[in-house]
């Protein structure tokens, strides 16, 4: 009997061990199949999420070959199998050098970064997993905005002309219909390509019509000024009129004194903006001093046959000293002109040598100007200022673009020349400026917009025109008349920007900078350059 009792406890103690030891096995495969079941879902949710973030690149690269690519700034998309969602990508396109929303401007206009993120519909607060991929890709078609762009057809007119007197174009040229590039006394080329890497531009002339070009002492033609080949017959022409901005009319005229203004940008609307004429100064003293034969006197002098050498001498009073650091010059003339009396100076007075009666009518004048500057301010956000009439400065003065923002100064005038600069005036510098060591500012920081329609045969009769040794930035856009900057036969004048316009004349040192043209002309984002799975 306790035999029997003490085996039965013995058999039930296996049974709960065996049935313990059963259990646990149990429990620990469960354990394992629902590991190997959550990990199965955890890289089947993982390769989903790649895929859609995957899905969005792929279509943002299709998006990027599609019309208005250049602008093409990214979306969300939803992905789905059928009727079932299976996530969202979330596309941002950018510039790759700026990381701000296309269109691009500068070295790298013609890249995008695509960041896709994808999102997987779960429910919970943290919601789905995610994954992020990068890719980088470069157009195959286009080009940079052109940093002279003709786009007007004047009977009689080239669109595009470049003086035989300039030859040191760094940019390239485009126009809708001709260019005429005249010929050059320099052995390196007149249109010249960037020397930076990558380049900005090749140096090279585009048209939709006829290009001819002078040569280098009038031959070998286009080959030895424009360095990166010339594209006669393009189609489609490569330049676009500029799109104007609406203007408006009134304001009130703003004269620039003796001392400088200061004006904020758009704060005023201003019908006109000129400087203060500086008086000449009065006539000078003209003192006769030891002549031989005088017989009259009033502003003249006659000479008579000489029989000795005859001593005339004038003194001209006050002194006028030339002043170029102050942007000033005297000037006594003698009229008519005389091989004998056409200059002088204190120290060696003109001595009319005649052999017989002569009249020699003296008419000294003297004339002065001032570096006088007008400052527009800015601050961080781009703002315009109006000019509904002309905007006309006077030789020596300066347009000063301070603070840090940008701004676009609109002229309004619809007919007649609309905005000038007489020699040695500066247009569009920073404060650092001087006469001797320029400092012009950025293009993307000075729009100018011009309204006129004025053009002909001589670059005064050019709705915008800048002369002999000015220094002119900016971005240009005159899209119904013409815009010329004449270095004159003996001067020069550099500018640094972009011009846009119907008619364009050249006759400075042109450096390209196209930051401030709007977009690029760059299309069809196809070449992959980069692909990273974050």
């Amino acid at each position: 009997m306790h035999l029997a009792a003490r085996e039965g406890g013995a058999m039930m103690m296996f049974v709960l061990m065996a049935a313990l030891l059963i259990a646990m096995v149990t429990l620990g495969v469960m354990r394992m199949v629902a590991g190997d079941v959550s990990e199965g879902f955890g890289g089947l949710e993982a390769v989903q999420a790649f895929n859609i973030a995957e899905a969005g690149v792929h279509f943002a690269i299709g998006q990027l070959q599609a019309a208005g690519s250049g602008t093409y700034a990214g979306e969300t998309i939803t992905i789905t199998s059928g009727s079932a969602t299976l996530g969202t990508a979330t596309i941002q396109v950018n510039c790759i050098d700026t990381g701000s929303a296309p269109p691009c401007t500068g070295t790298y206009a013609a890249y995008r970064r695509i960041v896709s993120t994808s999102t997987l519909p779960m429910n919970g607060v943290t919601g789905g997993p995610t994954r992020t991929i990068v890719a980088i890709v470069q157009a195959t078609s286009g080009s940079t905005p052109y940093g002279v762009c003709g786009t007007g057809s004047f009977p009689g007119y080239k669109t595009v002309r470049v003086s035989s007197e300039e030859g040191n174009v760094n940019t390239d040229l485009g126009s809708s219909y001709d260019i005429s590039i005249g010929s050059t006394e320099s052995s390196q080329f007149t249109i010249r390509a960037d020397t930076a890497s990558p380049q900005k531009y090749t140096g090279k002339a585009v048209a939709g019509g006829t290009i001819t070009c002078g040569g280098y002492r009038g031959s070998g033609g286009c080959p030895v000024q424009v360095q990166g080949g010339t594209f006669p017959g393009t189609s489609p022409s490569p330049c676009a009129p500029a799109t104007l901005p609406t203007f408006s009319s009134g304001g009130t005229s703003l004269t620039v004194p003796c001392t400088g203004a200061s004006i904020a940008a758009g704060s005023n609307k201003q019908s006109s903006i000129s400087w203060t004429t500086i008086a000449t100064p009065g006539t000078p003293t003209v003192t006769q001093v030891g002549a031989t034969g005088v017989t009259s006197y009033s502003y003249q002098i006659v000479a008579v046959p000489r029989v000795a050498d005859p001593l005339v001498i004038v003194i001209v009073s006050p002194a006028y000293v030339p002043d170029p650091a102050a942007c000033s010059w005297p000037m006594a003339k003698w009229a008519p002109a005389s091989a004998t009396l056409n200059a002088w100076t204190a120290s060696s007075p003109p001595k009319p040598s005649l052999t017989s009666p002569a009249t020699i009518r003296m008419t000294p004048s003297v004339t002065m100007a001032i570096n006088t500057d007008l400052t527009i301010n800015t601050s961080g956000t781009p703002s315009v200022l109006e000019v509904t009439g002309t905007f006309t400065m006077p030789a020596c003065s300066r347009v000063i673009i301070a603070g840090t923002g940008s701004v676009e100064l609109r002229l309004g005038q619809s007919t007649g020349q609309t905005l000038t600069a007489g020699p040695s005036s500066h247009f569009g510098v920073l404060s650092t400026d001087t006469q001797s060591t320029p400092a012009p500012v950025p293009a993307n920081r000075l729009t100018v917009n011009v309204n006129s329609n004025a053009y002909g045969a001589s670059p005064s009769n050019a709705a915008v025109d800048f002369q002999s040794n000015d220094i002119v930035a900016g971005t240009f856009n005159v899209p119904n008349g013409e815009m010329a900057i004449d270095g004159g036969g003996s001067g020069n004048g550099t500018f640094y920007g972009s011009i846009s316009a119907g008619i364009i004349y050249i006759g400075f040192s042109f450096y390209s900078d196209t930051t401030g043209t709007s977009g690029s002309t760059w299309t069809n984002f196809t070449n992959l350059r980069s692909w990273k799975d974050q």
